[in-house]
């Protein structure tokens, strides 16, 4: 299938450009000039074809230029993507009803192992027990994972903690005191900004597809939230004072889920240990609940097992594995 991108590739010129312009704020054209070694014309003349190519790049005289908006473009994430495998075929819309449906149609065209599936908005997004995810514009990064993993069905499982890994890395690695909250929400303090959905393809003999859909909230501020939310909703330009690119983010975190997802082959012992070093789930009080709404635990998280199930000592000191469900952490998104 192959890279899906625009008409025309950035050099390797325009890719520094870009980043430049990614950084925030203003920088002159003068600066641009020394750092690539071009006249004031030639600096000129790039943005102008990187303006006909959509970006959205201003000027003023002596203020130089800026980069407006935060526009996702297949081409400026593809000249910004470090993976070997993971991203290198990639589709990327404005707006859909969900990245799933993206991802699935990549699938059925036969799209490869590691093809990328990114949105700047969905007006259908969904989250873990069929809750909704509140998706403003140009805010958020929506994107799905599609994997063809060689694993057994019955490994399937494995890919949840380790694309938790690597967005939980990936964000980390950024600056954010990000930690994961069973199965695959990522949290950042007490509140959320990340959720996690996979959903899986094949029979008991043969495990056809994975397809990991990732919602990270970037730059909402607290009135984006639905007021029921702010309380345990939090976007990452919340959590610094950075300004973040989502393109920036993207590229993060899938070099980061490569690598999880790397050692999730290789190693799944180790990579496990990785998962519960992350955890906000271990060791917290917590109350669990059964997918189905039924049974309610409250008690101790004291282990993930290989399975990536959850080990719940209850008050009266017995054990209970939690397959599937929800999980509250007291003084964590609202559960006091």
């Amino acid at each position: 299938m192959g890279r899906v991108a625009g008409p025309y590739v950035p050099d390797e010129n325009d890719r520094e450009l870009l980043r430049m312009l990614h950084g925030g704020g203003e920088i002159s054209g003068e600066e641009i000039s020394e750092r690539l070694h071009m006249t004031r014309a030639a600096v000129w003349k790039r943005v102008q074809r990187l303006r006909s190519l959509g970006y959205s790049i201003e000027s003023a005289p002596r203020r130089g230029y800026w980069l407006a908006g935060d526009v996702l473009r297949p081409d400026d994430i593809l000249a910004q993507l470090h993976t070997r495998w993971l991203g290198r075929t990639l589709v990327c819309q404005d707006v859909v009803d969900s990245t799933f449906h993206l991802a699935r149609d990549l699938e059925a065209a036969g799209a490869p192992d590691g093809a990328v599936a990114v949105a700047g908005q969905q007006t259908a997004g969904r989250g873990r027990l069929n809750r909704t995810w509140a998706s403003p514009p140009d805010a958020g990064l929506y994107f799905n994972i599609l994997l063809r993993p060689k694993l057994p069905p019955v490994q399937a499982v494995r890919l949840t903690p380790a694309v938790a890994v690597g967005v939980c890395e990936g964000l980390r690695g950024m600056g954010f005191d990000a930690r994961i909250k069973w199965p695959n929400d990522i949290v950042i303090g007490a509140r959320k900004v990340c959720g996690m959905l996979l959903e899986m393809g094949g029979d008991m003999e043969r495990l056809r597809f994975v397809s990991a859909g990732i919602g990270i909230n970037v730059s909402q501020g607290a009135e984006d939230f639905p007021e029921e939310l702010r309380d345990r909703a939090t976007s990452l330009a919340q959590e610094t004072d950075r300004r973040l690119s989502r393109t920036e983010v993207l590229c993060v975190v899938l070099e980061s889920a490569e690598r999880a997802i790397d050692l999730c082959y290789a190693d799944y012992g180790a990579l496990l240990e990785n998962y519960r070093a992350r955890s906000a789930t271990l060791g917290a009080r917590v109350r669990a609940t059964s997918a189905t709404g039924e049974a309610s635990i409250t008690g101790v998280a004291t282990d993930i097992n290989e399975n990536g199930e959850l080990i719940v000592q209850d008050d009266a000191g017995a054990p209970h594995v939690l397959r599937a469900g929800d999980v509250s952490i007291r003084g964590m998104m609202g559960y006091v």
